[in-house]
This record gives structure tokens, C-alpha cells and sequence, in this order.
């Protein structure tokens, strides 16, 4: 009976996000809970009882946001060339955060830390920041195979990562983001960035 009622407690919490994500993607951030709970039929109260608070809701929706944004590995070890490495990883990303999911979290998440700092830094550092450590880890692996010369990968590594996901983003959220797009796009980065590292230049 326990394990029942948790199972039924925890599908009622995923509704109150998943209601709350929808809601703000299509409505904005001043969504009230009463609309909430409604799309997600379940009480007002059974909103509070799981969050709180109207705050406490937006801090777990943004939490969860978290595990929707897509983050592909790189292969420390690969004997692929960098250039085609960076553009099977930018194309894996890309078509991540192209997903309807993401797209839809994106929306909801940007509304909910237009007032709340606490929660853009929670984003920024579970997201670009450990992004950035990753690919910068990759360039300092692909300089000491002698494949890139990279001065400053930190530097590097947040201005490939930029080049990759800025204007992607807002096209995400305009729905204007293609296949065809998504593939030039990834290309032209990872060429960009060999062609400015590597070691021959």
C-alpha cells in the first residue's frame, strides 16, 4: 500500500511540473497556481503540500529543467580528427536542445529566473559552466596528443561553446530551428575553431 501511494504521490508531482512547464512556455510566469493545479488535476492544496510555496514550485521546476538540457560526452581518447570530433559533438547538441521537450523547458525556465538570480546561477553553472570544463578538457587532451595548439582552453572552450548554442537558443525558442540548419551550423563551428587552433596554422 506504501509503495502505492508513493508511486501516485510522486505522478502527481511530475503533473504539477509538467502543467507548470506548459503553462508558462505558452501563458508567461504569472501562471497561478489555482490554473496550475487545475491542468495538472489535482487540488491547490496538493500543489502546496509537494512545493511549499509558489516559489518553492519555480525553484523545482528550474531543478528539473536541469535534466532535460542536453549535454553529449567527448572522447578524451578518440583518434578521430578534432575537426570532425567538434562537429559530431555540436551536432549531438544541437539536436538535444532542438527537442520539443527542451524547447518548451526553455521557455518556462527563461520566465522563471527573470526575478530569481538564484536560479540563473543555479542554470548557468549545472549547464555552460560544466559544459565549457568539458570541452576545454578536450582541448588541453588534444594538445598534449600534439593534434591542437590551444593557448588559453578555458577561453577557447566558452567561445566554441557560445558560437555553438547562443543565436541556436533563440531560434529554439522561435521554433525556426531546422535540420539543415542545425548541420551547417555544427560544421562551420568545428571548422572555425580547427582552423584557428590547429597546428598547423
Amino acid at each position: 500500500m506504501r509503495r502505492h501511494a508513493n508511486s501516485t504521490c510522486k505522478r502527481k508531482r511530475e503533473a504539477i511540473l509538467l502543467a507548470t512547464a506548459d503553462l508558462m512556455s505558452r501563458l508567461g510566469p504569472d501562471v497561478s497556481v489555482t490554473l496550475i493545479a487545475r491542468s495538472a488535476a489535482v487540488s491547490k492544496q496538493t500543489v502546496y503540500n509537494h512545493f511549499g510555496s509558489r516559489a518553492g514550485l519555480m525553484d523545482a521546476l528550474v531543478a528539473s529543467g536541469l535534466s532535460v538540457l542536453y549535454d553529449p560526452m567527448l572522447d578524451l581518447d578518440s583518434n578521430e580528427d578534432p575537426e570532425d570530433d567538434l562537429r559530431s559533438y555540436a551536432l549531438a547538441l544541437l539536436r538535444g536542445l532542438s527537442q520539443p521537450a527542451y524547447r518548451k523547458m526553455l521557455r518556462a525556465i527563461f520566465f522563471a529566473i527573470q526575478h530569481d538570480a538564484a536560479a540563473a546561477q543555479l542554470i548557468y553553472g549545472a549547464t555552460a559552466v560544466r559544459t565549457r570544463e568539458r570541452i576545454a578538457t578536450y582541448f588541453r587532451a588534444q594538445c598534449a596528443r600534439g593534434r591542437l595548439t590551444v593557448d588559453e582552453p578555458d577561453i577557447a572552450a566558452q567561445l566554441f561553446h557560445t558560437a555553438v548554442v547562443s543565436n541556436a537558443q533563440l531560434m529554439i525558442l522561435a521554433g525556426i530551428l531546422d535540420p539543415i540548419h542545425i548541420e551547417t551550423h555544427a560544421r562551420a563551428c568545428a571548422r572555425l575553431f580547427v582552423k584557428a587552433y590547429a597546428n598547423d596554422r
